[in-house]
């Protein structure tokens, strides 16, 4: 397995996560996404590449974004592979209970 390490009963990955970020309002190009895959490739072809990208909908409302490059009646598309939204908040907004809850949902 290219790139991977064996620790245990778990299998690591190496993986780059080329960024792009937008203001609300800005769309993602198909262009620079595809720049991204293949700078990935060039630089760490062991890797596995996931495109990511912020979309701020509002001062505080973020979308984080996993992207890809889709083949469909031959023509590229740029798909969303998965989406998920987040509240920026300030730490003092947030209790140690609600941040340990937060950090044991995302294991």
């Amino acid at each position: 397995m290219g790139g991977s390490s064996y620790y245990g009963k778990i299998w690591t990955d190496h993986r780059v996560l080329p960024c792009q970020a937008k203001s609300p309002g800005d769309k993602f190009g198909i262009v620079q996404v595809m720049q991204d895959i293949a700078l990935c490739q060039e630089r760490y072809p062991s890797a596995i590449c996931k495109p990511i990208a912020l979309q701020f909908t509002s001062e505080n409302d973020v979308a984080i974004l996993e992207l890809a490059i889709r083949e469909k009646d031959e023509t590229l598309k740029l798909n969303i592979v998965e989406e998920k939204r987040y509240e920026l908040v300030p730490r003092s907004q947030i209790s140690d209970a609600e941040l340990r809850v937060l950090m044991e949902s995302e294991l």
